[in-house]
């Protein structure tokens, strides 16, 4: 059946390799082994103030010294900490003020600020930080154990940044 999403998928590029699989490129350990997806949603949950914020800014070093643009949208700290933490490990500054774009939404995703996100994505950024998913809940008016409510989040920021090409 054709026309649906709901038919069955043909797997015989992806058998014979004729349909490659995809490839980790971001975040690129010692040995050369990148860890994230390109156009793919990867999530990093441990107990608060466990490193999660240092290990996405490893991944932020390397894409703005590879001359690749990284947005950090962060629910819960501020732009003053965002910069001494990049610059604590290495990060240049001339890397964070041309390829790292810092946002601090605190309102819904109402008409201006999806426009706003729009033009963020246009730019272009190989990696998007999104950083508190529960203060971005909250600040979009959503519930965290509302699977409604997770599944509404995902609907409309996660989805829309990983479809413009982005690791998320």
């Amino acid at each position: 059946m054709t026309g649906t999403s709901w038919g069955p998928i043909d797997l015989r590029g992806y058998v014979t390799g004729d349909v490659p699989p995809d490839r980790p490129t971001i975040l690129t350990r010692e040995d050369d082994v990148a860890l994230l997806y390109p156009g793919a949603t990867h999530m990093v949950a441990a107990e608060p103030e466990s490193g999660k914020t240092w290990f996405a800014y490893a991944a932020v070093a390397q894409e703005v010294a590879a001359g690749r643009r990284v947005v950090h949208f962060d629910f819960e700290d501020v732009a003053a900490n965002a910069v001494a933490r990049l610059l604590a490990i290495g990060v240049h500054p001339d890397d964070i003020l041309d390829r790292f774009v810092y946002v601090h939404p605190d309102g819904p995703l109402d008409d201006e600020g999806s426009d706003a996100l729009e033009s963020i994505l246009d730019t272009g950024p190989s990696l998007v930080i999104l950083d508190g998913i529960t203060d971005a809940m909250g600040v979009l008016g959503l519930d965290l154990g509302s699977n409604k409510d997770v599944g509404e989040f995902f609907a409309q920021l996660v989805r829309p940044i990983t479809a413009a090409g982005p690791a998320s």
